[in-house]
């Protein structure tokens, strides 16, 4: 029964690699070449940057004869890493799984659907983990090999980040079965935990050389902590400290189990708080058909953190970019003079900033797909296919164009530009926007996934988001590497206008594309 278990989690993990989400049936041979690929690719730039850390690291803390203390920090680093990625994969396939009730409804033991669940969290852990630990033991093995207990490690670490994952899942999904609004905690949470990813991450050549700078006296602290001192010995190959810490592990994980296991069951199937209103009698309001559908648009929004945090990150992003540039807005422009010739190009600067940081806003790229099997509903209602395409459409301009515009106004300040580039500076961003809401749209229409059992199927693995995330940074790389070709000729001012005019044609035949061929693909789903 557990194989069973594991088997369909995993299945279901990796189905989208290999099955489309429009018709449920296998992908071509092709199509999972490329989603290989691009998972190719991302696993190289994650394994390179640590490869780079490693290199760091490594040659200091083996001449001091410390090689201990060098994977103690390689696998802290490590179990940071997995337990950053796995905390909210862990809230929701363990305790917010849309087959949760059906399983429990079968004669299978809740502890079972547990330990599959968490097993099969494992495979995703050990993943995350390998991209720091197998750079960093490739790297060590000029200086002292690689041994049986390290690589046996390799597998017994991934069940610390593991159980840790575990607890702060629970944790979190104990808070958020007694909220009434858990999208915005679970939001919230998430905009904590990349805030301090993205702070860590642009100090980490600081951090490295306090480290080196301070390698004794660390060394001295970490090995002043039993369970420290034995992970860094197991990876360097003394198998009795290996041992030691395999029952530490099995020991912590088992603890772990065995608490969450009491309360599976009672998280599973809580009922949501509710917030408790007085009936007030008052006169209906009526409403448009176009409001009441981008009311729909908005509460669907509203309900999903994942959809909040994967497809509106673009907004957290600009409004932290218009804080900064007005706050350090002068000293950049500084910087920027001091290169020759560039003063005329700030404008244009400008511009790119904005276009790629509203790149991160994808929210029409997997609106169709999150219909799912409600999209009958959408299609019973006495309104055409272009009113609800343009209820998504208005969702995501509503979300973005605001901190769209506030990034650009900020722009505009640090650039100091004249009347007619701080208009264009305004302008084709909000033109950007528009071009990304309706491309979006336009993927998912072709590229629809309605059989996805957890929204962040639709959300994070689905061919559309993908495309329309690296598709308009294509664009931007077009437009840029186009200004490079002409600028000798073109000021940048006026590029910025031809852009302009070349995003409203991009955008206009979009529109005519999804009024005659988009309402008819969508009415055929």
């Amino acid at each position: 029964m557990l194989r069973a278990l594991i088997k369909k989690q995993t299945l279901e993990i990796m189905s989208f690699l290999f099955k489309s989400g429009k018709t449920g049936k296998m992908r071509s041979k092709g199509s999972a070449a490329l989603y290989a690929l691009l998972m190719l690719y991302v696993v190289g730039v994650f394994g390179w940057m640590f490869w780079v850390v490693a290199s760091t690291l490594c040659a200091p803390f083996v001449q001091l004869s410390l090689d201990w203390l060098y994977f103690c920090v390689m696998a802290l680093t490590a179990t940071v890493m997995g337990v950053f990625f796995s905390v909210f994969a862990t809230q929701s396939q363990l305790y917010e799984a849309k087959d949760n009730e059906l399983l429990l409804s079968m004669p299978i033991p809740p502890r079972m659907l547990l330990l599959s669940r968490m097993l099969t969290l494992y495979i995703q852990t050990f993943f995350f983990e390998a991209l720091v630990m197998v750079p960093a033991l490739i790297v060590y093995y000029p200086f002292g090999g690689i041994s049986v207990p390290g690589i046996l490690m390799l597998f017994i670490l991934p069940f610390v980040a593991l159980a840790l994952s575990c607890v702060l899942g629970w944790v979190v999904a104990l808070i958020v079965s007694r909220m009434k609004n858990k999208s915005l905690f679970s939001v919230l949470l998430s905009v904590l935990f990349l805030a301090v990813y993205f702070i860590v991450y642009s100090r980490i050549n600081s951090y490295l050389n306090l480290l080196l700078a301070n390698i004794e006296r660390i060394g001295k602290n970490l090995g002043a902590v039993f369970p420290l001192r034995q992970l860094g010995l197991a990876f360097s190959g003394d198998f009795v400290s290996m041992l030691i810490f395999l029952v530490f592990t099995a020991v912590l994980f088992c603890a772990v189990y065995a608490v969450l296991s009491l309360s599976f069951i009672r998280i599973v199937t809580a009922k949501r708080a509710a917030s408790k209103r007085r009936y007030v009698k008052r006169e209906l309001e009526v409403g448009s058909v176009s409001g009441a559908l981008l009311k729909k648009e908005f509460l669907r929004y509203r309900s999903l953190p994942s959809y909040i945090m994967n497809c509106s990150l673009g907004s957290v992003f600009m409004l932290a970019g218009a804080v900064y540039v007005f706050i350090k807005g002068a000293q950049l422009r500084e910087m920027l003079v001091q290169i020759s010739g560039w003063e005329a190009y700030l404008p244009l600067l400008g511009c790119a900033a904005v276009c790629l940081a509203s790149t991160m806003n994808d929210i029409t790229a997997p609106s169709v797909s999150l219909e799912g099997k409600t999209l009958w509903l959408s299609r019973a209602l006495p309104v055409s296919a272009i009113q609800v395409l343009s209820a998504k459409i208005k969702l995501h301009l509503y979300i973005t164009l605001p901190f769209v515009l506030l990034f650009s106004v900020s722009a505009v300040t640090a650039a100091k530009a004249d009347f007619l580039a701080a208009a264009l500076m305004l302008a084709v961003p909000l033109a950007f926007v528009l071009f990304t809401a309706l491309f979006g749209i336009i993927l998912n229409l072709k590229f629809p996934n309605f059989t996805w059992i957890n929204e962040t199927v639709a959300v994070k693995q689905s061919a559309s988001v993908s495309i329309a995330l690296f598709g308009s940074w294509g664009v931007i790389v077009l437009f840029c590497g186009l200004f490079y070709l002409v600028h000798a000729a073109v000021s940048a001012t006026a590029f910025l206008a031809l852009t302009l005019a070349v995003l409203l044609l991009v955008c206009a035949l979009l529109w005519q594309w999804i009024v005659k061929r988009g309402t008819r693909i969508f009415n055929s789903f």
